[in-house]
C-alpha cells in the first residue's frame, strides 16, 4: 500500500514559491533569448543603415560632381553662343559693308559709262560740224539733247570702239 504523506502547510508554500521562482527563472530565460534576437536584429538593421550612409554620402558626392559638370558645360555652351553671336554680327556687317561698296562701284560704273557715252557723243557732234554734209551736219547744229542709255555696258563699248577706229 501507499503510504500518503501530508505536508504542511510552509512546505506546500515552498514548493509554491519555488514554481514561481522556476517560472520566473524560465520567464527570464525566455525573455534573455527574445532580447538576443532583438539585439542582433537592432545590429543588422544599423549595419544596413551606416552601408547606406555610406552609400548616400558616395551619391552626393557623384551628384555634386555631376551638377558641376553640368554648370560648366552650360557654361561653355552660353560662352560658345555668345561667340558664334559675335561672329555672325560680325559677319553680317562685313556682308554690309561689301554690299555697300558693290552699290558704290555699280554707281561709279554706270556714271563712267554716261560720261563716256556724253562725250562720244559730242564727239560725233564735233567731227560733224567740222564736216558738214547732209543730216549729221544739221542734227550737229541742233541743241544737244540728254543722252539716253539702255545698257552702259553696251554705250561704253561702244565708244571705246568708236574712239579706236
Amino acid at each position: 500500500m501507499k503510504k500518503t504523506t501530508t505536508k504542511s502547510a510552509t512546505q506546500v508554500a515552498l514548493e509554491i514559491k519555488r514554481q514561481e521562482l522556476k517560472d520566473i527563472k524560465d520567464a527570464g530565460k525566455r525573455a534573455q533569448s527574445q532580447l538576443k534576437k532583438d539585439v542582433a536584429s537592432i545590429r543588422n538593421v544599423m549595419k544596413t543603415l551606416r552601408e547606406n550612409v555610406k552609400s548616400d554620402k558616395s551619391d552626393d558626392r557623384f551628384y555634386r560632381k555631376q551638377v558641376i559638370r553640368d554648370r560648366k558645360i552650360e557654361r561653355a555652351a552660353a560662352k560658345a553662343q555668345k561667340v558664334a553671336a559675335r561672329v555672325e554680327k560680325r559677319g553680317l556687317r562685313v556682308l554690309a559693308m561689301s554690299a555697300r561698296l558693290n552699290e558704290k562701284s555699280e554707281k561709279r560704273a554706270v556714271r563712267a559709262t554716261a560720261k563716256a557715252a556724253r562725250i562720244a557723243a559730242m564727239e560725233e557732234k564735233l567731227e560733224a560740224l567740222k564736216n558738214p554734209v547732209g543730216i549729221k551736219a544739221k542734227k550737229a547744229a541742233k541743241k544737244p539733247s540728254k543722252v539716253t542709255i539702255i545698257n552702259p555696258m553696251a554705250a561704253l563699248e561702244a565708244a571705246m570702239s568708236k574712239k579706236a577706229a
